[in-house]
């Protein structure tokens, strides 16, 4: 769930960790999403421009995190990602 500036940061760096590390991969059909997702900008000071989320961006990004919760976690109790 998002409560805060910090969670939807925290989402959007996942999501752009997961698809540097080709983690994640987008069909042709889905080309809305990944226009919302490359016109997230950054500010000034390394935060992320909230005005540049839209809301495929957003849903991407919590979906991407969602699931990622929910992979097996390995020995040593956490998530890769953790």
């Amino acid at each position: 769930m998002i409560n805060s500036r910090k969670d939807y940061e925290r989402n959007l760096y996942l999501l752009r960790e997961k698809l540097d590390q080709g983690l994640v991969q987008f069909s042709y059909e889905v080309k809305r999403s990944v226009e919302g997702i490359l016109n997230v900008r950054q500010a000034h000071n390394g935060r992320i421009n909230l005005n540049t989320i839209d809301e495929m961006a957003r849903m991407t990004a919590n979906s991407i995190v969602s699931m990622m919760s929910n992979f097996p976690k390995g020995p040593s109790g956490k998530n890769d990602d953790e």
